[in-house]
C-alpha cells in the first residue's frame, strides 16, 4: 500500500486505492450533558460510486437521518490537521467558552488520527494482532510501534507471510 495514499475500507476491507476513491464519515450526536456536538464512529470507507459493494449504500453505513456527518478522503486529507485539531477544539472564534473536546471517545480519534498521518500505519493495522500474538511488540515502548520506522519494518515482515 501507497502510505498515506491508500487506505483500506472499513465496510468491505478492501482497498481503497487512491483518495478520490474515499469517504470519511462519521456520526455527530449532541451530548446530552452540554448540548455541544459529539463526533465519534468514525469510518473510512470506499465513496459510493468506487464501493465494490455497489448498490444503494456502497461501502456507507451511516444515514443523514442518524446525525452523520461526511466528507469526501481527498478533501480531508488536503486540511488533515484543520479537520484533526477541529474534532478538538473549533478555536476561540467559535467556541470562546471551551470546557471539553469535541469527540466522545478520544481513543476513537486517536486511530483515526494515526491512519490518516502515520506513514505505515493504516497497512500495518493489517497484521496487527498476528503482531502482537508473535511477541513483536516486546520490548517497544508506547511510542515507539507508532513510529515510521517500525511500522515499515513490521508490514515489510507481515506482508510477506501474506505472500
Amino acid at each position: 500500500m501507497l502510505p498515506l495514499k491508500q487506505f483500506v475500507c472499513d465496510t468491505c476491507h478492501e482497498i481503497i486505492k487512491s483518495p478520490d476513491e474515499g469517504w470519511l464519515e462519521w456520526l455527530d450526536d449532541k451530548d446530552p450533558n452540554s448540548n455541544r456536538r459529539k463526533a465519534h464512529s468514525f469510518r473510512i470507507c470506499h465513496h459510493l460510486l468506487k464501493s465494490p459493494l455497489g448498490g444503494e449504500n456502497g461501502c456507507y453505513v451511516n444515514s443523514p437521518e442518524a446525525n452523520s456527518s461526511t466528507i469526501h478522503l481527498d478533501q480531508f486529507l488536503e486540511d488533515r490537521m484543520a479537520h484533526l485539531l477541529g474534532c478538538i477544539d473549533i478555536g476561540d472564534y467559535h467556541d470562546p467558552d471551551f470546557h471539553q473536546p469535541r469527540v466522545a471517545d478520544l481513543r476513537q480519534w486517536t486511530e483515526l488520527v494515526r491512519r490518516v498521518t502515520i506513514p505505515y500505519y493504516e497497512e500495518a493495522r493489517l497484521y496487527w494482532k498476528k503482531a502482537m500474538d508473535d511477541g513483536y511488540f516486546d520490548g517497544a515502548n508506547e511510542i515507539r510501534i507508532y513510529t515510521q520506522d517500525f511500522l515499515k519494518t513490521l508490514v515489510e515482515e507481515y506482508a510477506e507471510d501474506e505472500r
